[in-house]
């Protein structure tokens, strides 16, 4: 199990990620344990895409993020993405759980823009308060939260979930 701290706002095998990713499977748990005062992606691919993910996998994997500051608002987790901006996620899945605050999904935790097809996520998506104050924004099985406030659209089409959502 890695764990990392949340001195980077993108956490992930990749940070960010403008390219092409084709063909990966990831098996990973992570947890993410300290504050950061600013936003947080938080994924076990990548934390910011702004390109695209095609026949990507997360198999059995666990991401635990729950960041007890900010008040919950500007973290995104997902298993595999964080946070998607004008990005595309084809034909990849997850198998797992996810939990944490803010934006929840059991894929991508927020998408701006964004194109999802053809993905597929089993497994349990937790949205939990990390303080006295705190609340959670999102969850969602495919996504937590898809165009943010609807200024941008975002499209999921031909995605299967079978998740226990909280």
């Amino acid at each position: 199990q890695a764990q990392f701290s949340t001195s980077s706002p993108n956490i992930g095998l990749f940070g960010s990620v403008s390219g092409t990713i084709k063909n990966l499977t990831l098996n990973a748990s992570v947890t993410i344990s300290d504050g950061n005062d600013n936003w947080v992606n938080v994924g076990l691919l990548c934390g910011t895409l702004t390109g695209t993910l095609e026949n990507c996998h997360a198999t059995n994997c666990n991401i635990n993020s729950v960041i007890a500051t900010n008040n919950g608002h500007g973290i995104s987790v997902g298993l595999l993405v964080g946070k998607m901006s004008n990005g595309t996620l084809n034909y990849s899945s997850g198998v797992g759980n996810v939990t944490g605050n803010g934006r929840v999904g059991g894929l991508v935790g927020e998408a701006d823009g964004s194109v999802i097809y053809g993905c597929s996520f089993i497994g349990e998506v937790v949205a939990v308060a990390a303080g006295s104050d705190d609340k959670t924004d999102a969850a969602g099985g495919i996504c937590g939260e898809g165009g943010k406030n609807g200024n941008t659209n975002t499209t999921i089409n031909l995605c299967y979930v079978n998740a226990d959502i909280t």
